[in-house]
This record gives structure tokens, C-alpha cells and sequence, in this order.
């Protein structure tokens, strides 16, 4: 009884984890141009504002970049509220191995970069 009771945890786990990213794309949004300034960037699911706009744009973007943030917020009250602390801690542990996951492969991207650049810089320099 208890493996089906935490097969079925995963399953809504499985469920909640599409909403909750499908849910988060509405966030972001263009930030405004100056005069003869840049265009405003789109934003991501997370509500960030992308910096390289073009210039000469007019930036008309009015997102609402807290959607993500409330969304996320409310899913964990309601996971807490209605699962085992199993499912949460599962849940939490999936996410902090995702965030680990990304933050490395962009260390290692960047890392990579900086070695193909000073490989590059020596090559021009004999």
C-alpha cells in the first residue's frame, strides 16, 4: 500500500511539474526605448527582460515579470498543504539538482570559451 501511495505521488508530481512550467512561460516582458534608444528585449518564462535590443526599436513591451514567482510560490503551499513531506522533498531535490545541473554547464561553457579565446589570441600572436 505504501508503494502505491508514493506511485501515485509521482504521478501527480509528473502532472504538477508540466503545469507549473507551462504556467511560468507567461512572465517577462520588453523594457521601454528612449529616444533614438534600443528597443525593448523579450522576456523569458522567468520574467527577466533580454538586454540586446536593437536600436531605433520601440520597445513597447508590458509584461508582468512576477507571474512565474506567484505561481511557483503557490504550487509549493498547495503541494505542502496536500502531499507527504516525500513528495515535497522530492520534488525539492529534483529542482536543486536541475539548478546544479545548469549553473555547471555554464561554468563549463564559459570556462571552454575563455580557453578557445586564449588558444586563439596565441595562435595570432606567433
Amino acid at each position: 500500500m505504501d508503494v502505491m501511495q508514493n506511485c501515485l505521488y509521482l504521478k501527480w508530481l509528473k502532472v504538477s511539474v508540466v503545469v507549473i512550467v507551462v504556467d511560468g512561460g507567461s512572465g517577462g516582458g520588453g523594457g521601454g526605448g528612449g529616444d533614438g534608444g534600443g528597443g525593448g528585449g523579450g522576456g523569458d518564462s522567468k520574467g527577466d527582460v533580454d538586454a540586446d535590443a536593437d536600436a531605433g526599436g520601440d520597445g513597447d513591451g508590458d509584461g508582468d515579470g512576477d507571474s512565474y514567482d506567484i505561481s511557483f510560490y503557490l504550487f509549493f503551499v498547495f503541494l505542502s498543504m496536500s502531499f507527504s513531506f516525500f513528495a515535497v522533498s522530492l520534488l525539492l531535490a529534483c529542482l536543486l539538482a536541475c539548478l546544479l545541473a545548469c549553473w555547471l554547464a555554464g561554468w563549463l561553457a564559459g570556462w571552454l570559451a575563455a580557453v578557445l579565446l586564449w588558444q586563439r589570441n596565441s595562435l595570432l600572436w606567433q
